[in-house]
């Protein structure tokens, strides 16, 4: 079945010189979920992305699947898309309900993602989609 939160649009852009992108759904289990992280490490390692960054970028996109995970609903779709205007990650779940930013004290366990996936990437932000809502970071 098809919709908008399978497929992340890709504007044509005859000035580009650098263009790769992979998505995978990532299944609903927590073992999976962890997984993610050595999925994108593969990507990014094949894609020759700068190695002194890989791991704040792998830091971030997992913490963006697992808030898909928490606070979401499944499916997650998890896009990564390289080009000349750096790294984009998409993580897409049917969940209409939009991340929130916390003010975590010193003692608090939780609330820190969002924190933490802006502090490692130049621009982020999150839209509605017909089903679900996408959440997106750029590095």
């Amino acid at each position: 079945m098809a919709s908008d939160i399978d497929a992340t649009y890709i504007p044509q852009r005859p000035d580009r010189t650098k263009f790769y992108f992979q998505n995978f759904a990532v299944p609903w289990t927590l073992e999976d979920v962890n997984d993610v992280r050595h999925r994108v490490a593969a990507v990014l390692r094949d894609w020759e992305i700068d190695t002194g960054f890989i791991d704040d970028r792998i830091t971030a996109v997992h913490e963006m699947v697992t808030n898909a995970y928490c606070h979401g609903e499944p499916p997650i779709l998890l896009s990564l898309l390289l080009d000349d205007d750096g790294l984009l990650v998409e993580v897409a779940d049917r969940s209409p309900e939009m991340p929130e930013r916390r003010r975590p004290g010193i003692e608090d366990l939780r609330g820190r993602g969002l924190i933490l996936i802006e502090d490692a990437a130049r621009a982020m932000g999150w839209r509605a989609v017909r089903e679900g809502k996408v959440v997106w970071a750029r590095f």
